[in-house]
C-alpha cells in the first residue's frame, strides 16, 4: 500500500512538473530544449492566439527531446495530455515532434479530425521541409490556417494576411502545397453554388492549359498594397501549376466608389502570356459588371480573356507548310493560265512598239521646281506597350501583374 501511495505521488509530481513546464513555454507552443528563442516563442504564440481568436481552433505545437515511458506509452498519448492540459477547448489540433524517437504524432479533437484528417501529411510536410524549427512551425501554422480559411467560418474579422506577414519574417521562402480552393471569397460576394461553379471552371481551365487561375476577395488589405497582398497570397498559400508555379490570381477589394481595387498577379510562364496593356484592358472590361454586382459575369470575362491569351496558337511549322502549299498551288494555276494563252509571244526589243518617225525630240533641259521635306516623330525608346513589367515580391520571387482602382 505504501509503495502504491509513493508511486501515485511520483506520477502526480511529474504531471505537475510537466504542467509547469508547458505553462512556462506558452499556451500553444512548448519545447523541452533550446530549439526556439524567447522572441521566436513570443511571435509564434501571437500567431497561434490570433488563429484561435479568429477561427475558434486551438492550434498547438510541441518539441520534446525524449518521451518518458513511465508516463506515456506513445507520443500520441503525450500529445493528447498536452492538449488537455491547457484547458477545455472543444476544437483543436496539436503536433508533437519527438526528436529522441524520430517520430511525430498528431492529436485532434473530433471536429478537427473531420477537418484536418485528409491534410495530415501536407501539414507535417510543411513543417519538415524547413531548415529551422521556427520556420517549420510557421509553415505548420500557415498550412493549418489555409485549411481553416477554406472550410471554417471565421469567428471574428480575420487578420487576413497573418500567415503571409509571419512568413515574411523567416530567412528563406518555403513553398507549401496549396490547400485553399481556387475561389476564396472572404468578402462573401458569391453564393455557395457560385463558388462551386467557378471552382470547377477554374480547375477545368488549369487542367486544359496547365496554368492555374484563382479569384480572391478580401475585406481589407491590412496595410498592404493590392500588389503586395496578391503576391503574398499567391506565394505563401501554394498557388501555381507545375514546377514553376505558373498562374494568375485575381484579387478584389470591394468598397465605395473610388476605393474598390482589382489586381491580377502573375507568376512563372503566366507573366509572359499577358502584357501590362492586356491586363489593364481585361480589368476594365470586368469593371462595369463588378460595380453592378454581377460578379459571375465578371468572372466569365476573366476566364474568357485568359483563355484567349494562354491557348496555344498555330505552330510555326504548320504556318510554313501552309505557305509552301499555297505557293505551289499558285504556281500551278499561273502556269496553267500562261500555257492556255497562245496568242501572246515574247518580244525581245522595245522598238516593235514604236511607230517609225512618230516622235522627234528637238531640245531637253532640267528645271528646279520645289523642295519637299518629310518629317517623322522619333519613337520614345522607353515606351513599350506590349511588354510585361515584373517586380520581386516579399518571398523573393518574380511576379508580373497590374491593377485598377475605381
Amino acid at each position: 500500500m505504501k509503495k502504491r501511495i509513493i508511486s501515485v505521488a511520483i506520477v502526480l509530481m511529474m504531471l505537475l512538473s510537466f504542467a509547469l513546464t508547458a505553462s512556462a513555454n506558452s499556451d500553444h507552443i512548448f519545447v523541452t530544449g533550446n530549439q526556439l528563442t524567447e522572441s521566436e516563442m513570443s511571435e509564434l504564440e501571437v500567431y497561434a492566439q490570433t488563429i484561435e481568436n479568429n477561427y475558434g481552433y486551438c492550434v498547438m505545437f510541441g518539441i520534446i527531446d525524449s518521451l518518458d515511458r513511465d508516463l506515456y506509452e506513445t507520443t500520441y498519448d503525450y500529445a493528447e495530455d498536452v492538449y488537455n492540459s491547457v484547458g477545455d477547448r472543444d476544437n483543436g489540433i496539436v503536433i508533437v515532434d519527438n526528436l529522441g524517437d524520430k517520430v511525430y504524432s498528431i492529436y485532434m479533437t473530433d471536429d478537427a479530425e473531420d477537418l484536418f484528417s485528409a491534410k495530415e501529411d501536407a501539414i507535417w510536410d510543411a513543417y519538415e521541409a524547413c531548415d529551422t524549427y521556427y520556420d517549420g512551425i510557421v509553415a505548420y501554422y500557415n498550412a493549418v490556417k489555409s485549411v481553416l480559411d477554406a472550410d471554417t467560418p471565421v469567428v471574428n474579422a480575420p487578420a487576413q494576411t497573418t500567415a503571409a506577414a509571419i512568413t515574411e519574417t523567416t530567412t528563406e521562402f518555403v513553398q507549401v502545397e496549396r490547400t485553399l480552393p481556387l475561389v476564396v471569397d472572404n468578402a462573401d460576394l458569391l453564393t455557395d453554388a457560385e463558388e462551386k461553379e467557378f471552382n470547377d471552371k477554374f480547375n477545368a481551365f488549369t487542367e486544359e492549359y496547365e496554368m492555374e487561375i484563382a479569384f480572391v476577395t478580401v475585406t481589407s488589405l491590412d496595410g498592404k498594397t493590392a500588389q503586395e497582398y496578391a503576391d503574398n497570397f499567391y506565394d505563401y498559400n501554394g498557388y501555381g501549376y507545375g514546377d514553376n508555379d505558373d498562374g494568375f490570381l485575381l484579387l478584389y477589394l470591394p468598397g465605395e466608389e473610388g476605393e474598390r481595387e482589382l489586381y491580377v498577379t502573375t507568376h512563372g510562364a503566366a507573366v509572359y502570356k499577358m502584357s501590362d496593356d492586356m491586363i489593364n484592358t481585361m480589368l476594365l472590361n470586368m469593371k462595369d459588371d463588378i460595380i453592378s454586382g454581377n460578379y459571375t459575369a465578371a468572372l466569365d470575362t476573366y476566364i474568357a480573356e485568359l483563355t484567349e491569351y494562354v491557348k496555344p496558337g498555330v505552330h510555326f511549322i504548320w504556318l510554313f507548310v501552309f505557305m509552301l502549299v499555297g505557293c505551289v498551288v499558285a504556281l500551278l494555276v499561273l502556269n496553267g493560265i500562261a500555257a492556255a494563252n497562245k496568242s501572246v509571244h515574247k518580244a525581245f526589243d522595245a522598238k516593235v512598239y514604236v511607230r517609225s518617225g512618230s516622235m522627234v525630240i528637238m531640245n531637253s533641259n532640267d528645271k528646279f521646281i520645289r523642295t519637299y521635306v518629310h518629317q517623322d516623330a522619333k519613337a520614345d525608346e522607353k515606351s513599350d506597350s506590349g511588354s510585361s513589367s515584373t517586380h520581386t515580391s516579399s518571398s523573393g520571387r518574380s511576379h508580373g501583374g497590374g491593377g485598377i482602382k475605381f
